[in-house]
């Protein structure tokens, strides 16, 4: 508390110095501070792996931080005095009043660079002025008088300096690193989960343990992760205890173990490799087009060599999980260490982090550690289907998260029913074909982009893209398997088929609707959804085309989906692939697709239970 206390007096401080210099000077200066904000989270790792390292490796994330924000900002300072002489005259009122807000805006990122500089000190335990961003209580086994012990604190709380001056000094710089300053390929926030809580971790140890393992120090052990299905009590002396029952994974999670081999260059201090489990942090996805996120593990392999895990030591007073214990390699194993995740099903890690610097890239063969539904690991949606590069009719959309409706036995499901609003619609429903997923029905490896299309990695953030199905095979372009899909939303694909009206009304109308594209569905609480995007394949001349839309921030907006560029609408019969993509809430049952209008009569989807997956 005395820590924020003082940062707190801090950033009043520089509030009230910028108010006092007017709204001018504030302004000038708070341009100046984004952007070197903008320049130490874009450039602070790099300067600290291989300048600061050199000569203070435990230091050297901290002094880099502070650095490469505060030379800048003194840098650009002396430089506008100099170049900026005159001011502009205001009411006293707005220049105290716009000094105020901008000094305010300023004293944040300045004081969160400074907060987030000191605590990553290497401090006893990471405490610092009576703060610590991760809770401790080292367990006393030598007073046997001793009757109560204090319990240990949750080790799943990071605990935040008032007003969270730090965190939004990173989310303010990382913005602008990633939107003003930076590429969409480096983008910081889309490689960085956490960095204020990765870095408590990490510092979160004894003060004479060591911070920082230089880059290619670990090494992940051959043969992949592995399940497990229970972790244990151990005793002091390192035997699984009989009497406490094995802890499972809570529901919707499960347990994978790591191993990992720490190589001698990440000896430095010391001719021993002491750590505690949080300074092995594991990074990934619980969706393929999701953010970032990580995990410290929640057990080590036990010392009795029976190959169990254990999650709590069992001591004289109390029992103390393991996660902030220090411990060493065991003898005979090579300096291998095994540690354990609880992890989301489905998760796809991509590296392991030991302390700061080192890290193992997981091999993409590990990619989804859970094997998702229908899915073995690290294989494309295509490659899951028999390994077909083109769309089919059958398509629900490639495969994801459960709750997804695909797989259909009867023939006859493919003809739209009286009910589902004849064919002056234009479009309807294949019943059982939809479902919910990020996959794409088919990884395309090459193609070509239109209208501002974005793609990271695999995933196809925006835009446009048009491919031939004879090209997928020899490839070309980057392969693109999943869309990218906002954390608050869940991605649904609607099979539809289009229909060929008969009657001249018929004809208006259904080029109305395919004009309009006033596609909704509608969920169960009478909310109702806009279309983002669609994927058709058709055959065009003598070839098959794939054309995908996807524009999740453009929904109902003019710019957004429009006519396919390559398949017209007369390529598009009954037997052609059309799937309709809309952004849906979690938890919800869509039970409703319209065309919209009043002569269209909707689709009832009740039977087809697609629900959202939370």
């Amino acid at each position: 508390m005395l820590f924020s206390a003082l940062l707190l007096v801090f950033l009043f401080a520089v509030t009230f110095f910028q108010a006092m210099h007017g709204f001018y000077s504030a302004l000038i200066m708070l341009v100046l501070t984004l952007c070197s904000a903008a320049i130490a989270v874009g450039t602070f790792e790099w300067v600290a792996a291989n300048w600061a390292v050199k000569l203070w490796p435990e230091y050297a994330h901290a002094l880099a931080l502070a650095g490469t924000f505060a030379l800048p900002l003194a840098v650009l300072r002396a430089l506008f005095d100099q170049i900026v002489r005159r001011g502009i005259l205001l009411p006293v009122w707005l220049e105290r009043a716009g000094g105020g807000v901008c000094g305010l805006i300023t004293g944040l990122i300045c004081t969160g660079m400074l907060g987030l500089s000191i605590t990553s000190l290497p401090w006893d335990r990471g405490s610092f002025l009576t703060f610590a961003r991760v809770d401790f209580q080292e367990p006393d086994i030598a007073s046997e008088e001793q009757v109560e012990e204090p319990e240990p604190q949750d080790p799943e709380i990071t605990h935040n300096l008032l007003f969270m001056p730090d965190r939004f000094a990173i989310a303010t710089g990382a913005y602008l690193a990633d939107h003003v300053f930076g590429a969409p390929p480096a983008a910081f926030r889309d490689t960085h989960p956490d960095v204020v809580e990765a870095m408590a971790w990490n510092n979160a140890v004894p003060m004479e343990m060591q911070r920082y393992a230089p880059e290619g120090s670990i090494s992940l052990v051959e043969g992949g992760p592995r399940k497990v299905d229970y972790v244990y009590f151990c005793t002091f002396e390192g035997r699984i205890s009989e009497n406490d029952p094995p802890v499972g994974p809570e529901s919707g999670k499960e347990f994978w173990a790591y191993r990992i081999e720490i190589l001698p260059e990440a000896r430095r201090q010391y001719s021993f490799d002491a750590f505690t489990p949080r300074q092995i942090r594991l990074v990934g996805r619980t969706r393929p087009s999701g953010p970032l996120e990580q995990f410290y593990p929640i057990a080590i392999e036990a010392p009795d060599g029976s190959g169990k895990h254990m999650h709590t030591m069992i001591f004289r007073h109390g029992n103390w999980p393991v996660v902030d214990m220090s411990f060493l390699p065991k003898e005979g194993s090579n300096n291998q260490v095994e540690v354990v995740y609880e992890l989301p099903q489905g998760f796809r890690p991509e590296y392991i982090e030991y302390k700061l610097g080192a890290r193992a890239e997981i091999p993409s063969g590990d990619a989804d550690v859970t094997g998702g539904p229908g899915q073995s690991a690290g294989v494309s949606p295509s490659e899951a289907s028999g390994g077909n590069s083109t769309i089919t009719a059958d398509s629900g959309g490639g495969t994801g998260r459960p709750g997804s409706s695909t797989g259909v036995t009867s023939e006859d499901a493919t003809v739209p029913s009286v009910d589902r609003g004849g064919r002056v619609r234009g479009v309807t429903t294949r019943v059982g074909r939809s479902g919910f997923t990020d996959g794409m029905p088919v990884t395309l490896k090459k193609y070509s982009t239109l209208k501002d299309t974005q793609i990271r990695g695999e995933v196809v953030e925006q835009g446009h893209l048009v491919a031939y199905a004879d090209e997928q095979e020899q490839g070309g372009s980057a392969p693109v398997s999943y869309f990218k899909v906002p954390d608050e939303m869940r991605l649904l694909q609607l099979n539809v088929m289009n229909l060929k009206a008969g009657s001249l009304f018929g004809k208006a109308m259904q080029q109305a609707v395919v004009t309009v594209q006033n596609y909704t569905v509608m969920d169960d609480k009478g909310e109702r959804y806009q279309l983002c995007g669609k994927i058709a394949a058709a055959i065009v001349g003598d070839r098959e085309v794939i054309e995908v839309q996807y524009f999740p921030e453009q929904v109902g907006s003019i710019g957004g989906v429009g006519p396919f560029s390559v398949i017209k609408e007369r390529d598009l019969n009954k037997d052609e692939t059309l799937i309709l993509l809309f952004l849906v809430k979690p938890g919800v049952k869509i039970v409703e697709f319209s065309t919209g209008g009043q002569a269209n009569r909707a689709d009832d989807l009740k039977g087809e239970d697609l629900i959202s997956p939370e």
